[in-house]
């Protein structure tokens, strides 16, 4: 079943070249820093600021953002940006919508007239990631328990 685009989406979609604009969030602390390749966004409460950004998504991720102001070129050379989360995001700025495309850690950044910072995925979660059972859930019953239900007799294996 086809889900239909939101609101000036066709628009968009159907021209020949369609430029996306990227949202970047870097957390960095105390406050975080967010950067577009287009105009100046507030999302969500959020502003991220005019820039010129370049992102790759591939396996791994780049992005670079020109070191206009400083303020980046700071929080690579306090060590601020490795090992931390970073956010990518795809903006539609006539519709407000927002895709979230990339979610995961920064690695070492080069400094130069661009801030580079290569990307790496998360690991994919395992869930559960803690084995329900005595010591941790006493609460639990045991193994062989049967529940007697409308449908039927459920034994706990």
């Amino acid at each position: 079943m086809a889900r239909p685009l939101p609101p000036g989406m066709d628009a968009r979609t159907s021209a020949q070249v369609t430029e996306p604009v990227y949202l970047v969030d870097l957390d960095v602390d105390p406050n975080n820093l967010r950067y577009t390749n287009g105009p100046t966004v507030i999302y969500d409460g959020a502003t991220y600021l005019e820039g010129d950004v370049r992102v790759r998504i591939s396996a791994t991720p780049t992005i670079s953002i020109i070191n206009e102001n400083l303020q980046l070129g700071y929080a690579v050379l306090s060590n601020l940006l490795t090992g931390r989360q970073v956010d990518i995001y795809q903006y539609y700025e006539d519709t407000q919508y927002l895709v979230h495309l990339f979610n995961g850690q920064m690695g070492p950044p080069s400094v130069g007239d661009r801030v580079v910072i290569r990307c790496k995925r998360y690991a994919p979660l395992k869930t559960p990631r803690t084995r329900i059972a005595a010591p941790l859930a006493n609460w639990v019953p045991k193994k062989g328990t049967r529940f007697v239900t409308i449908d039927g007799t459920i034994t706990l294996e």
